[in-house]
């Protein structure tokens, strides 16, 4: 069972400051959806900026698969499905400034993360980068908990945008019962 699955950060320094910015921070609200069917995220369309997901879940990040040992509790995981979506919106007012990117996530076992509906950034999950990956694919390794990683995602500084700009991850798990 899965005592911690996802904590998210994305962090940004913008050109004149060496200062960190965050642009999410952990605890804060995401909007989720468990990957019971591929016709629930209407393939690759969930991760764009105007999809429209006010009928997803609500939940505030971490989140465990079950064991309740995080912020959010995604109900019924064990067993059930191997996949869950999230989605972030955020604010930038200047992203000429962002001088870099690092996207910090605590997971198991395996990811997707989305900026903007690009792909950024992918971890122990089959295919090429930008390639689809069904909501039933198996992570194709473990990834060990409270194993925080930081993965440099400065490349993708040029996706965001004014204004409102999402974060999006798909999450999924090496069988169904992790």
């Amino acid at each position: 069972m899965l005592h911690r699955w996802l904590c998210f950060a994305i962090l940004a320094a913008p050109v004149l400051f060496a200062d960190e910015v965050a642009l999410i921070r952990v605890g804060e609200n995401w909007r989720y959806l468990p990957g019971t069917s591929e016709a629930l995220v209407r393939s690759n369309t969930w991760p764009q900026i105007a999809f429209d997901d006010s009928q997803w879940l609500t939940g505030a990040s971490g989140f465990s698969g079950g064991s309740g040992a995080e912020a959010t509790s995604v109900a019924n995981m064990p067993g059930n499905f191997l996949s869950v979506y999230f989605r972030k919106t955020f604010l930038v007012t200047q992203p000429e400034q962002i001088k870099w990117l690092t996207l910090r996530l605590d997971y198991a076992d395996g990811f997707v993360a989305f900026l903007n509906g690009r792909e950024i950034a992918r971890r122990n999950i089959e295919g090429p980068p930008g390639s689809f990956v069904p909501f039933n694919a198996a992570a194709t390794n473990s990834h060990a908990l409270a194993q925080t990683e930081e993965f440099d995602v400065s490349a993708a500084a040029s996706l965001l945008t004014v204004g409102t700009n999402v974060l999006a991850i798909q999450a999924h798990n090496a069988s169904l019962f992790d």
